[in-house]
């Protein structure tokens, strides 16, 4: 049959393709232990994932270790290694680990005894994983290192807690060698302890709650590098914790807690004041799940302000956990939210505690999931998305969301809107078969063809009247242009598309 031209215009100007962005979905085992991962950074040659627990390398098996893998680019195992002493349980919390300016990698927890628990501070040789320096403190008898962070003269600051006192938190500061200089102690008990803070301009941001949201309420504290409060503001009327300042001025936060179903919310934005502009509610609906269980761990944002928000929520009766991934502009409105899980078998855990940008563009996740070696156990687990969030081109996952930029009649819906190399298409017909040939035509208002080009069978996506598939094209002018998909037995349907 003769192709119909269809017309589209894109209007992008974005740097690389989504092609070349490499994915991979692993697990990795040490030694035959039980171990997860807590915390990841990028370096320059590849990510480098910190966690702890169970195994044969040193001590009892039920010893906890700290445990820190490397990976290159691809996913691939570079080197592993261990902390670990006999009858002495190390460990590592979410989010713990920092790239330090010398592009080595600085990390903190907990060494526990019978008797004591004490924070300590590690940097180790992102080339090599041998230890630069490992630093110890101990104030009191339930000491815990949370999250750290590093300022401009190479400093170090941690975030800690004591179980057993009547304050909130704790922060140590270090030298860059890890050597000590202060700590100082802030809140209450009747806050909760923040798990997550960030350094703007040597100045230190840290958002918690009261506990269990009883009652409402949240502290916004700002320190200055020696420790002092610069300002401690209180709202009341709300429940949030856990928050990082925004690039973009105000505060964001991967976790709201109500006291009140639904429960549900994913992470949360303010405005300069502090006062809560919205809730982003993951579209799970926490009262269909067995246990209401929904962990909103961590957020990051991107230098445009929109943010990735990722954690995990139980699956099933047993408990078994999802990973969960969502990609949200600055008004809370979703771009996408994906599920992941290592494995097909839907009884294992799979759990996201932490996130990191890469320089390709895409998103690197970690947590703990279980391997297809059941005698592996509990592994560390590693997830490499592209920037659409998706393991395959077109998205190989469970769902997808789009957020429609512009008003849209057609039965075809295109994300992003405005683009420009890559596109995303989300077809709904009836006309649809797995052995359609589709082919789709760019072309602007007067009727001149922009492009013509066949879609990869290899990334398309197949539902009852929907079909999902990558379209690859470079915006040469800006403007706005008609895009028309097409099979063997005609057109499919039209939709406007913009480029920059």
């Amino acid at each position: 049959m003769n192709k119909v031209i269809l017309s589209f215009q894109l209007i992008f100007a974005l740097k690389g393709c989504l092609f070349s962005q490499t994915t991979f979905n692993n697990t990795y085992d040490f030694s035959m232990g039980i171990e997860g991962a807590y915390s990841i950074t990028t370096v320059n040659d590849g990510y480098i994932l910190v966690g702890n627990g169970w195994g044969n390398e040193i001590g009892a098996f039920f010893d906890f270790k700290i445990k820190y893998t490397k990976l290159d680019l691809d996913g691939n195992i570079l080197w592993q290694n261990f902390i670990g002493d006999t009858a002495i349980n190390f460990f590592i919390y979410p989010k713990s680990t920092l790239l330090s300016q010398d592009g080595n990698v600085i990390f903190c927890g907990s060494k526990q005894t019978a008797t004591i628990s004490e924070a300590h501070l590690v940097k180790v040789n992102s080339s090599t994983g041998d230890t630069i320096f490992y630093s110890n403190f101990n104030y009191d008898d339930e000491m815990y290192g949370l999250q750290v962070q590093e300022l401009t003269d190479g400093s170090i600051i941690i975030l800690g807690y004591d179980s057993n006192d009547s304050f909130a938190y704790l922060l140590i500061k270090t030298t860059a060698a890890g050597e000590f200089i202060w700590d100082k102690r802030y809140g209450s008990t009747s806050e909760g302890y923040p798990t997550d803070f960030n350094v703007v301009d040597d100045t230190l941001y840290i958002v918690n709650g009261n506990y269990l949201c009883s009652p409402e309420g949240y502290h916004i504290r700002t320190i200055d590098s020696s420790g002092a409060v610069i300002s401690n503001d209180y709202f009341n009327d709300d429940c949030v914790a856990n928050g990082l300042k925004s690039s973009q001025g105000g505060f964001i936060g991967g976790g709201a807690y109500y006291p009140v179903p639904p429960y549900q919310t994913f992470c949360y934005r303010t405005d300069l004041n502090g006062n809560v502009l919205w809730h982003y509610e993951t579209s799970i609906d926490i009262d269909t799940l067995e246990y209401e269980q929904l962990f909103p761990e961590i957020i990051k944002e991107l230098p445009n302000g929109d943010m990735v928000v990722a954690g995990y929520y139980s699956s099933n009766y047993l408990g078994s956990y999802v990973g969960l991934v969502s990609k949200i502009n600055q008004e809370g409105i979703p771009y996408w939210e994906r599920k992941y899980t290592a494995t097909t078998d839907i009884y294992d855990d799979n759990i996201i505690y932490d996130l990191d940008f890469t320089d390709d563009g895409g998103i690197i996740l970690a947590g703990s999931a279980f391997g297809n070696e059941a005698l592996e156990g509990q592994n560390f687990w590693a997830l490499k998305l592209d920037s659409l969030g998706c393991l395959i081109p077109g998205c190989d996952t469970l769902d997808i969301g789009v957020m429609n930029w512009m008003p849209d009649q057609s039965n075809i819906q295109i994300y992003p809107n405005p683009m420009s190399k890559v596109g995303i298409v989300i077809l709904d017909s009836p006309n649809i078969s797995s052995d359609s040939n589709l082919f789709y035509v760019i072309s602007d208002f007067t009727g001149k063809v922009i492009a013509e080009e066949n879609v990869n069978p290899d990334l398309i996506k197949i539902e009852p009247n929907r079909i999902t598939f990558q379209i690859s094209h470079t915006c040469l002018t800006q403007g706005i242009f008609l895009l028309s998909i097409y099979n063997d037995s005609g057109s499919l349907g039209s939709v406007k598309v913009m480029c920059f």
